[in-house]
């Protein structure tokens, strides 16, 4: 899972550990670093950071910042809290500037960008709902309004969290908070989703049928 080599660079006396991570699955980020730390500790010798060569998973940011989170008792739950954090605990930018938008895979493909009504004003949503068209709708709509009561919840969570005068409820918040975020992350895409399900559905419904199963087919569609 982890392939790994020494080179001590003599003129400065450093020394830097290549590592090639072979399944980010089961040898982690901060599997590696802690070794490392560990092993250079018993020699007397400083960690002062890493460096990503090439791109990274986001998923491997997002798992050892989720191990520093949980050992060092940090609450933190949105995605790029935790990549700001994880950035600080590896040291990433110790030898040049570590930029989420280069290095993470899916930000470099747009895997995680919004879709077009998600990234719309307010303004520009409810004329397109508004408007002589199909789409968006209900379905849109209603997500949207589901995210927004799931904020206002949040609001309230954020609100309580931390504050002497609802000491009691903390452990409750904590609990429930990284919930309804993730809920969030869930329902957003779904507004755009529900207008492109039903654009789809209404050409297919424009397709002709030239037989009986072909008919069936786009019915069961």
């Amino acid at each position: 899972d982890l392939r790994a080599r020494t080179v001590l660079l003599e003129d400065t006396g450093n020394a830097v550990i290549g590592c090639e991570i072979l399944d980010c699955n089961t040898c982690g980020l901060n599997e590696v670093m802690d070794t490392i730390k560990e092993h250079a500790s018993e020699q007397n010798i400083a960690v002062v950071g890493s460096h990503v060569v090439g791109s990274i998973p986001l998923q491997a940011l997002i798992k050892a910042a989720d191990h520093y989170i949980e050992q060092e008792k940090v609450f933190l739950i949105k995605e790029q809290q935790k990549i700001r954090f994880i950035i600080d605990r590896l040291g990433l930018n110790s030898v040049s500037e570590f930029k989420p938008e280069s290095k993470v895979i899916e930000y470099v493909l747009g895997v995680n960008r919004h879709g077009p009504l998600q990234s719309s004003t307010v303004q520009q949503f409810v004329e397109s709902v508004g408007s002589r068209t199909s789409t968006p709708g209900g379905g849109s709509v209603s997500a949207l309004v589901t995210a927004l009561g799931l904020a206002l919840g949040q609001m309230t969570g954020w609100m309580t969290y931390g504050s002497k005068k609802h000491d009691s409820a903390e452990r409750t918040v904590t609990s429930i908070l990284p919930i309804i975020h993730k809920t969030i992350d869930q329902i957003t895409p779904l507004i755009d989703a529900d207008a492109m399900a039903f654009s789809n559905y209404l050409v297919a419904q424009k397709v002709p049928s030239t037989d009986e199963e072909e008919s069936a087919r786009k019915q069961e569609a």
